[in-house]
């Protein structure tokens, strides 16, 4: 049961998952206005756990608020989510935005069904988000991490060179340099 009250099923019925080592087929690609409800959709399916380690609180973005993160361009920033081919299901979100006042860095942020995580579509997200930021010049990746969000952490270590890491107010600032 998630923070809604309502069950994963969905996607889990859309998408099975095994543990046999085997690759999923995922599909990464750019987001689009057309993919906000499913986006909506995914974060109804989110455990209070996932919603807290992503928002750092029990709130979830407004449809507005994700409708904005799937109309970043390359000039604000950019957006991927992560589906199966030929399903009605995101499985994952990532996006940067482009900080106006330093225009060579800019936040990060990764978000993956509860049934997904631990399974590489993070490090498949973070590499296309990191892939195009290098081809946009941007040099830094910036978040604001829960301690207690070792994936995120260890992503991030593995995603370039840190060079700031300071907890504040209960959070992690990391800044990585991409290399």
């Amino acid at each position: 049961m998630n923070f809604f009250g309502q069950t994963r099923s969905l996607i889990n019925q859309l998408l099975p998952v095994t543990d046999f080592g085997m690759q999923l087929d995922i599909e990464i690609r750019p987001a689009t206005a057309v993919d906000v409800d499913l986006i909506c959709e995914l974060h109804q399916q989110l455990s209070s756990t996932s919603i807290y380690k992503r928002y750092h609180s029990p709130r979830v973005p407004s449809r507005d608020e994700m409708a904005r993160m799937c109309r970043l361009n390359e000039e604000n920033g950019r957006s991927f989510i992560a589906c199966a081919p030929g399903k009605a299901a995101i499985v994952g979100i990532a996006y940067y935005i482009i900080q106006a006042d330093n225009p060579d860095t800019a936040e990060i942020a990764l978000l993956v069904a509860d049934a997904f995580q631990n399974r590489g579509i993070g490090r498949r997200l973070m590499q296309h988000l990191r892939k195009t930021a290098v081809s946009q010049g941007i040099r830094f990746f910036d978040a604001l991490v829960l301690p207690s969000n070792r994936s995120m952490i260890h992503l991030l270590n593995s995603s370039g060179r840190l060079i700031a890491d300071r907890l504040s107010y209960g959070a992690r600032e990391m800044r990585v340099q991409l290399q």
